[in-house]
Formats: structure tokens, C-alpha cells, sequence
């Protein structure tokens, strides 16, 4: 359904990363329904950041075409990774293959759970859970591919022309048979990926694929222990459940299935990790790994490509600088003739800074600033939590504080409503006024906090900002995983890990949370005579704004902010060029800033205009 091309993104210098563009083919970029959805699809994908999906990070159109750009993943799928094992005879080790299956299992957790700005969960299903579509970079990342993609393309009608053809043999039986399919298919498929990668066999392959769904409804999984004696018994128990005809029969969830295999790997005396994945993809594919490099290599040498406009930057200084605020430069007026799906898209911003060079500031908006509130329009009552929020209708109408709020919105189009309050994460309220019932809407906003997780390859104790975990809070296991919730995400946290055992060393290691509300660690503690790694680099980030809170976007991701933030409480970040996003109804800033180690930057950022 698309062509996809190697990109370079013009906003770092020297480019230290590819991006891939992925454009709709033009035969089917004049299917309406095909673009409804795909639309519709993208607007859910690009929702999705964990470490174990691939990023969307923008949805733009082109003429009359349209186009996402995507986080750009150097290495092989399974498919190609099981092709270059069995030509050589070898199978995937165990250890290698249930440290992959882990990894996409926490992708899908993640995704399953997901929920929109109201708390309402999204259930999304992948349904296209197959080799071709997990990805395993040469740094030893493993990437799920295409989320939501899929059901766009199946959306639309065009399964044969190769949305589905050749992946039946992934399909689970209610898949096969028609039925509805829950989060529980997408579990099915991840079994059978499990099966063979640890076989090195495709399990419901056929000569047809009438045959193949045949196999799918009926066959019974064979045992992978029968033909990998080295194997642990308790994995075909793991993989008869995985692999239930009856969806209730199989594991209610990823975070389930994955308990499983951690609590089989508890015992083992070693741990499999992404340094060990990553050695072993720079072993197998040298030549395509130094490829690889060469390109990053030669392309930086390339003068970047000329931007449609001069690029504009934005204004920001370190705290320290005795400098008076520079206003912004006036955005670039917007491009005469847009369509009605080009104004679809601006709230994902505009893709030209790959295809057309470094744009340090975007001004999109869409839609009335404020809308028609007089006599007789529709009247919202809300119940607000904490009373001291701050409501912004349409971005720019302020209402004031107070646990009730009754006002007027629009009679027709969807009425924005942004709710801002310190120490919480901001919401937003889409209201169709058609769909109105009379009754107050309680909005709960929740205050803003992250999670950490932490894994250890021996016995050791965990502390944080210089507490200690106590025994029994967050320890799962023998070995050493904690669970740490209500961390502050706006500060760096010290880690310490204390060995119990002999021949081995401290580790410290700080935590920056960087836009994510969760992190997973898996540490392995040093050896005696091993040299400690350096303290993580980590500038800072501080606003201001004159007319109220916006919710903040860093490099595309919701984080679960908003600013202004506090010079006293500065946000935390990895350094190099960052692209700030600040967004209000239909107002949207985009600026870039370069945090340096050990700096703080200041943003300005100007009132917002309404559109003409």
C-alpha cells in the first residue's frame, strides 16, 4: 500500500539518524475510504511512544499524497533473522528467543493499555502480529512495526492486493474464522512467533492458503521440547496456553504471558540482554552493520537540502544570561489553497522538515479561536478535580476557577476544552454539543508522577535519592526487581544498587524520565576490577509564557506536562536539539532548542494569535 524511502532529517548537524518516509501508493491515494481510514489510523498510531514500537512521529500530505514519517530501524526483521540462521543450519537460542518475545510483549502491554485523554481505553488490537513486522536493530532493540497500519489497510477492502496475503499463517483461529478478534489474537500470534523462533520452523505454514487457515483452526501445536531437548519442560505449558483454541483458554494478557517466561528465566544463571542481542546482530550481519555506519557517515557530508522559507529559530538563552526576552518571529503565513485533509492533519505538525531542510518553528492552527457563545448555544457543566484548574475553551476563552463550571460552546463542531492545574497532567475534553445530555461531565485530572522499573542480575539493594526500597515493597523476585511508583518526573533520581554478594561492585546510575512516564532498567552490577560507568549527561529546560498553560510536547511525545515551567523546578533532559511543543485547543507552537550538559535553556514563548 506504500513505497518507503530512507530520509535524512535536517534539524541535526552532522545527522547523527535516518528517518523512514513511507508514502500511500498513488492508485490508492484516490480511495476516499482507504484515506479515511488511514488517517484515522495514523491519528491512533502516533499516539503510541515505547521503547519497543517504532515512532510515527508525523502525518503530512504531499500534492495529493500522503505520507508518514517514521523512526528509521537499522537491522533485520525475524523473518530475515530466521532465514540467515537456517541457512546455516543453527536455531535461535532459547535465551536469545524469549528475551525478543519479552521485548515485543512489553510493546504490547503498553498498547493494549493504553487509554485516551478522557481515561477511556483505547483496546487496540495490532492484528498483524508477524515476523515481517518486529524489527531487531543492530544495538539489539526490538521494534514493533506498523501499529494500526494494518487495520487501516484492511479497512479499505484491499486484503488480496497484499495487506494480509502471506501473513495467514499468524492469524488466530478466530481471525480465520471471521470472528471478532480481541487483544488475546494479538497474543495467539505472538506464540506462534515464540514456537518458531525457538524451532526454527514455521509451524501453520501450507502449500495454500486455504491450507494454512485450515491448519490455523485445527492443528494442535506440536512440542518445541520433543525437538529441543535442551529445552525447559515448563515451555510447552507456556506455549499450550499461548496457543488456545478458546481465546478464554490463553493468557488474559501480555503482561501475564510475559510473568511466565520472566518467573522461568528466574532460576537460569544467566540473564540474556539487549548487549548481548547487540553483539550477536553485529556478529551475524558485519558488512550490513558497517553499511550502515558508512552511510550515516557519507550523508553528512551532504549540504542540506535548501528550505522552502529561511528557517526561523527559536529564541532561547541560558538562565543565567543577563538578556532581556527576544520576541518571536512572526510565523510564516499559511500556504494558500490547503485542502480539507491537508487542516486534518496540522495537529500532527508539518513533515517538511525532512523533506524540505531545518524548520525551527511551526504555526499551525485550525479552526475558530473561540466559537460562538451567545444566547442559546449548548451549555456544558463540569465537575472539576482540583477546583483550582484552569479551563481554556477553544485555546483562547479563559474560564475561572472553581470544582463547578457551566458555560456555553458552540452549537456546531467539536468543542476543545483544555484543562490545566499544577502538578497534574493537563486534559483534554473533545465535546460533540449534539451528543449533550444535560448532566455535569466530572473531570479528574491526575497529578503528574512516573514509574520505575528495575531489574537486576543479582541479589542486591535498591535505593533512590538515598532511601532505601524496604524488603518485601516491589521485590518480585529472588534475584532483584522493584516496582517504584510516584517518582517526580520533572528532576533527575540517583539509583543505587548494593550487591549482597562477593565480586561485585556498586552501581549508580541516574534517572532521567525525558518525556516517558515509565522506565525499564536491566542492570547488570560490575565486577571487581571493572571500570564504573560516567554520570548520564542531563541539561535543563525552563519557560515562560504570559497567557496561561499549555500542554508540552517534547519531540513529538505527550509527556504528560504543561508549561510554563518553574526557573525554581527545572525540567531535566538529555542533551542535543530538542523540538518543544506547545499546544493549546487549536494553537500549536513548535520551536527547536539545543540542551546542553550542565546548562539550563530558556524558552520564550509569545500569546498565541487567533487565525484569521
Amino acid at each position: 500500500m506504500a513505497e518507503v524511502f530512507r530520509a535524512r532529517d535536517d534539524r541535526e548537524h552532522p545527522p547523527k539518524r535516518f528517518l523512514a518516509l513511507k508514502r500511500v501508493l498513488p492508485g490508492l491515494a484516490e480511495d476516499s475510504v482507504f484515506l479515511d481510514m488511514f488517517v484515522e489510523e495514523a491519528r491512533l498510531a502516533v499516539q503510541l511512544h515505547h521503547a519497543n514500537i517504532c515512532d510515527i512521529f508525523e502525518l503530512g500530505q504531499q500534492g495529493d499524497l500522503l505520507y508518514l514519517v517514521m523512526e528509521f530501524i537499522a537491522g533485520r526483521d525475524l523473518l530475515q533473522l530466521q532465514r540467515h540462521l537456517v541457512g546455516q543450519g543453527r536455531v535461535m537460542s532459547g535465551a536469545q528467543a524469549i528475551h525478543i518475545i519479552l521485548e515485543l510483549l512489553d510493546s504490547l502491554d503498553y498498547a493494549h493499555r493504553k487509554v485516551d485523554d478522557a481515561g477511556q481505553p483505547l483496546h487496540l488490537v495490532h492484528r498483524d502480529i508477524s515476523p515481517q513486522n518486529v524489527m531487531v536493530s543492530f544495538d539489539g532493540e526490538v521494534k514493533l512495526l506498523d501499529f494500526g497500519i494494518a487495520r487501516a489497510g484492511t479497512s479499505a477492502g484491499r486484503t488480496r492486493a497484499g495487506v494480509l496475503k502471506g501473513k495467514f499463517a499468524y492469524l488466530s483461529p478466530e481471525q480465520a474464522d471471521g470472528s471478532p478478534a480481541d487483544q488475546r489474537s494479538d497474543l495467539f500470534a505472538v506464540g506462534i512467533l515464540l514456537h518458531e523462533l525457538l524451532t526454527g520452523s514455521r509451524l501453520f505454514s501450507a502449500p495454500s492458503e486455504f491450507e494454512t487457515l485450515d491448519r490455523v483452526r485445527s492443528l494442535q501445536p506440536p512440542s518445541v521440547c520433543l525437538s529441543q531437548p535442551h529445552l525447559p519442560p515448563a515451555l510447552d505449558a507456556i506455549l499450550a496456553r499461548a496457543l488456545a483454541k478458546a481465546p478464554s483458554e490463553r493468557f488474559p494478557s501480555a503482561a501475564a504471558f510475559a510473568d511466565e517466561l520472566r518467573a522461568l528465566l528466574a532460576g537460569q544463571p544467566t540473564q540474556y540482554g539487549r548487549a548481548d542481542l547487540r553483539a550477536f546482530m553485529q556478529r551475524e550481519f558485519p558488512a550490513e552493520f558497517a553499511s550502515e555506519r558508512d552511510k550515516l557517515a557519507r550523508v553528512a557530508t551532504f549540504a542540506p537540502v535548501a528550505a522552502a522559507e529561511p528557517p526561523m529559530l527559536a529564541p532561547h538563552t541560558p538562565v543565567s544570561a543577563q538578556r532581556s526576552p527576544q520576541p518571536l518571529p512572526a510565523p510564516s503565513a499559511p500556504v494558500a489553497g490547503r485542502s480539507t485533509l491537508s487542516r486534518l492533519l496540522l495537529p500532527f505538525g508539518i513533515a517538511s522538515v525532512v523533506a524540505l531542510g531545518a524548520v525551527a518553528l511551526l504555526d499551525d492552527t485550525a479552526g475558530p479561536a473561540t466559537g460562538d457563545t451567545t444566547i442559546g448555544n449548548p451549555v456544558v457543566q463540569l465537575l472539576v478535580s482540583p477546583p483550582s484548574a484552569q479551563l481554556f475553551l477553544q485555546g483562547s476563552q479563559k474560564f475561572g476557577a472553581g470544582s463547578q463550571r457551566s458555560f456555553r460552546i458552540p452549537a456546531t463542531g467539536l468543542a476543545i476544552i483544555d484543562i490545566f492545574a499544577p502538578g497534574h497532567a493537563p486534559r483534554r475534553l473533545e465535546i460533540d454539543p449534539s451528543k449533550l445530555q444535560g448532566l455535569p461531565i466530572e473531570v479528574t485530572l491526575a497529578p503528574t508522577s512516573a514509574r520505575l522499573v528495575v531489574t537486576a542480575d543479582a541479589d542486591a539493594q535498591l535505593s533512590i535519592d538515598g532511601s532505601g526500597i524496604p524488603e518485601g515493597s516491589g521485590i518480585s523476585d529472588g534475584s532483584g526487581s522493584w516496582t517504584v511508583a510516584g517518582l517526580d518526573p520533572y528532576r533527575p533520581h540517583e539509583l543505587l544498587l548494593t550487591p549482597r554478594t562477593t565480586g561485585l561492585l556498586p552501581l549508580r546510575r541516574q534517572v532521567i524520565f525525558d518525556g516517558f512516564s515509565e522506565q525499564r532498567l536491566q542492570l547488570r552490577l560490575p565486577r571487581v576490577g571493572s571500570e564504573s560507568e560516567p554520570a548520564a549527561p542531563v541539561g535543563w529546560l525552563t519557560t515562560d509564557t504570559t497567557d496561561g498553560p499549555y500542554r508540552l510536547l517534547i519531540d513529538g511525545r505527550d509527556v504528560g506536562l504543561s508549561a510554563p515551567i518553574s526557573p525554581d523546578s527545572p525540567l531535566p533532559l538529555k542533551p542535543g536539539q530538542r523540538r518543544i511543543t506547545f499546544v493549546r485547543g487549536p494553537h500549536r507552537k513548535a520551536l527547536l532548542v539545543t540542551i546542553v550538559d550542565g546548562q539550563t535553556a530558556l524558552l520564550h514563548l509569545p500569546n498565541p494569535q487567533p487565525p484569521p
